[in-house]
């Protein structure tokens, strides 16, 4: 009977043992894979942020180009009704360079911004 027993309990011993090992392998792969996620997450979190700090920044620069464009567009209103002018000579020659050089840095300071 002892050696009846003994057959019977070899192969459960061993197969306790390979049981063992896979929970334990198993475990391991659970424990990695939660690692990763916790990760992924955090990794997540930090990009949705990085996009909502991107567009505000394109909506600030957005913002700023239209104010650029509405600038730019009263100076070329401006400087026809000035060309307009220009014939009928109603400013001196001096007060249309100086508005001539006013324009031009204007110009010029928009064209910096775009």
């Amino acid at each position: 009977m002892n050696q009846v027993q003994s057959d019977i309990e070899g192969p459960v011993v061993k197969d306790l043992g390979s049981l063992e090992v896979a929970l334990k392998t198993m475990w391991e792969k659970a424990r990695a894979a939660g690692d990763m996620i916790a990760r992924l997450q955090s990794e997540k979190t930090e990009l949705h942020a990085n996009v909502r700090d991107l567009e505000k920044g394109i909506a600030t620069l957005r913002s700023e180009m239209s104010s650029k464009e509405q600038d730019l567009k009263r100076l070329r209103a401006e400087h026809a009704q000035l060309s307009s002018l220009d014939s009928k000579n109603v400013f001196s020659e001096e007060e249309k360079e100086m508005i001539r050089v006013r324009i031009k840095d204007l110009i010029s300071r928009i064209n910096s911004h775009l």
